[in-house]
């Protein structure tokens, strides 16, 4: 509901599934995007994750064919820069990694790197000052009311 809530606030062009909920067993990241890519097979399709997260892309269920599939937002986050991550990857990814000004409507493929100023902030957080009866900042009005509403964290 929170993520609806965020989405609608967000306006036009974004939208929830809840497709991964409503399967049986464990959801991989594979089997996500092979449905979002059958679902809109002339659409480029992407996967943001952040640098701390990505750097294990070569651990994931069917990783190389995750690239047939969708391109990769990769957005820096503390502690796990750029540079780590061309170190890390498997070699055969590093010849599609892109600065995301260089990006040009490829439907899947790339890995395009997004620099953006750093948030500090963090779920738990959130659910601690909550927890503690502050209001945390960082938090959509919308978001806001559906927790207090709700009584969550508490």
């Amino acid at each position: 509901a929170m993520v609806e809530l965020t989405a609608n606030a967000l306006g036009k062009g974004f939208s929830v599934s809840d497709d991964e909920i409503k399967s049986d067993g464990i959801s991989y990241t594979h089997r996500t995007v092979c449905h979002w890519r059958r679902e809109h097979p002339n659409d480029a399709l992407f996967f943001i994750t952040g640098t701390d997260i990505f750097i294990t892309i070569g651990k994931w269920q069917e990783w190389e064919d995750l690239f047939n599939q969708c391109n990769f937002i990769v957005v820096n986050r503390t502690g796990t820069e750029f540079a780590e991550i061309l170190e890390t990857i498997p070699p055969v990814l590093k010849k599609r990694v892109i600065n995301a000004e260089d990006y040009a409507d490829e439907l899947y493929g790339k890995i395009i790197l997004f620099t953006m100023d750093p948030v500090d902030v963090s779920s738990t957080e959130i659910r601690d000052q909550i927890a503690e009866a502050e209001k945390p900042g960082m938090l959509l009005d919308e978001i806001r009311k559906y927790i207090e509403k709700r009584q969550l964290y508490k």
